[in-house]
């Protein structure tokens, strides 16, 4: 054998001299962030066809890789030619196919007792409900959305069955907790439209269902109550032309009574919400703000939200769905305001593979009902005679917490106690966010001649306001007072039709 004559060979065309580019075709890429390794030394690609430099010569063996998948939304993406070899001419080619993941949506059910309730998934497959779970089987694509509504209520009983958490986007993983709260009893969900401008009008949605429209500044209801323990969400579905409209207090719970609090802000004048992620590691985050947007965050920085805010109007941030790719925990601070004069931008997203539980100690609770909430989004429902609570959901390292109380206790009055109801969390389990209960008392009293209809009526209690809509006689405020507190009653809207 020559040897001679092959190491020349080898010479001339592996000498291990001049740049090596990667180039090649990436067929399908539609996330971001898809990182691709040579060796180990990573490069970020952004689209097809690619083409970059490495650090490597001709003769060199190399191995490609995919380092980090495709984020926002969540794909796949797998070599269609040979990953191991030894450059040569210049050039390391390579083929690669993405494909994008499609998700389920399942959920629970509670409360039936009729038969025939059946649920549609974005105006598509039916399925008939009869157990305390359900699943659909159509599937959906990352980061499109998903929409479950009720297509026939049940009978025999007749009951009023509501959709809870049944609208979003699909953020990389199932949604397995879409809820369906049944009720023989239902309540009413409606507020106060102001400042729509004349000739003008707007559409609200509830829950990602039913509408109703208001020409004109006034009380609003929407036409389907809403089955008891049901947490609903009013936003804006058609804004007025030259105006933008924008909710506040438009989400909650339904427990054991109407809700009328909603207020509708409308302006002219609008201002964005923007903000800063931080330690967001491969995956992303997905916002959703009380403008009914859902907003994906891929990387950490500077994000500004599409939808803005009415002057004068609340805004209100929050996280819809976790990071699944890592598994991160992610906080928001600076995330809620009140009567807006200008662009804001102090919104920051906190995210961390490390969180922590807040919870504390409770007194006096000897009704059931009580539910709390943590930073808008959480809740946990806290049995009769409990002494202590936690949140499931946990929060960030670096991130903050606020704790309020979303529904209170039959016959009782329970209170966060405002030194510790918000604060920031380190690196331990907050332990002594504390709720008192006390026994409470309600305000009503009678109505004559009352022909009309959307009387509202409004009970000041200690600086803050309920409403209540009145229909006959008589009539109960449904929030309690303790001793020692201050209330004050008034006509909040006046009789209509006539």
């Amino acid at each position: 054998m020559n040897c001679a004559r092959i190491d020349e060979l080898g010479s001339k065309f592996f000498k291990k001299e001049g740049a090596v580019s990667v180039k090649g075709q990436i067929t399908g890429l539609t996330g971001q962030n898809l990182t691709l390794s040579v060796n180990g030394e990573s490069y970020v690609v952004a689209g097809s066809p690619v083409e970059f430099t490495s650090q490597l010569k001709n003769g060199d063996t190399y191995t490609l890789a995919v380092a980090s998948q495709p984020q926002g939304p969540q794909q796949l993406c797998t070599f269609t030619s040979a990953t191991t070899g030894v450059a040569s001419g210049g050039v390391i080619p390579f083929e690669l196919t993405c494909s994008t993941g499609t998700y389920t949506v399942a959920g629970n059910v509670t409360g039936l007792t009729g038969s025939g309730l059946q649920i549609q998934l974005n105006g598509g497959e039916i399925v008939p409900v009869s157990a305390a779970s359900f699943s659909f089987t159509t599937r959906i694509t990352d980061r499109q959305g998903f929409n479950v509504q009720v297509k026939q209520q049940p009978s025999s009983p007749v009951q009023i069955c509501t959709p809870e958490f049944n609208v979003g986007i699909i953020a990389g993983a199932n949604v397995t907790d879409v809820s369906i709260l049944c009720s023989t009893v239902p309540y009413s969900v409606g507020g106060y439209v102001n400042a729509l401008a004349n000739g003008a009008s707007v559409t609200l949605q509830i829950n990602g269902g039913q509408n109703t429209v208001r020409t004109s500044d006034g009380f609003f209801l929407f036409p389907t109550p809403l089955a008891d323990q049901t947490d609903f969400d009013v936003t804006v579905l058609t804004q007025p032309t030259g105006q933008t409209c924008s909710v506040q207090n438009g989400s909650g719970v339904i427990d054991g009574r109407g809700s009328y609090a909603t207020y509708i802000q409308c302006s002219s004048t609008s201002y964005s919400v923007a903000g800063t992620v931080s330690g967001l590691s491969g995956g992303y985050v997905t916002l959703v703000t009380s403008a009914g947007e859902y907003a994906p965050v891929v990387a950490n920085g500077a994000f500004t939200l599409s939808r803005k805010f009415a002057a004068g109007s609340a805004y209100a941030v929050e996280v819809f769905r976790n990071p699944a790719l890592p598994a991160q925990t992610c906080t928001v601070t600076n995330g809620t305001g009140t009567n807006i004069s200008g662009d804001v931008g102090s919104v920051n997203v906190i995210c961390s593979t490390t969180g922590y539980t807040v919870g504390g100690p409770v007194t006096g609770l000897t009704g059931s009902g009580l539910v709390l909430r943590l930073n808008g989004t959480s809740d946990v429902v806290v049995p009769v005679g409990s002494t202590s609570y936690t949140f499931t959901n946990s929060v960030a390292s670096g991130g903050s917490y606020s704790v309020t109380v979303l529904s209170q206790p039959a016959g009782l009055k329970c209170s966060v106690t405002p030194l510790t109801a918000t604060g920031s969390v380190s690196t331990a389990n907050i332990t002594n966010v504390a709720v008192t209960c006390q026994n409470g008392y309600t305000v009503g009293g009678t109505v004559t001649g009352l022909a009309g209809t959307n009387l509202v009526l409004r009970n000041t209690v200690n600086g803050a306001t309920s409403d209540f809509v009145s229909s006959g006689n008589s009539f109960t405020f449904p929030e309690l007072l303790v001793t020692g507190d201050t209330y004050s009653t008034q006509v909040l809207n006046h009789p209509e039709s006539p």
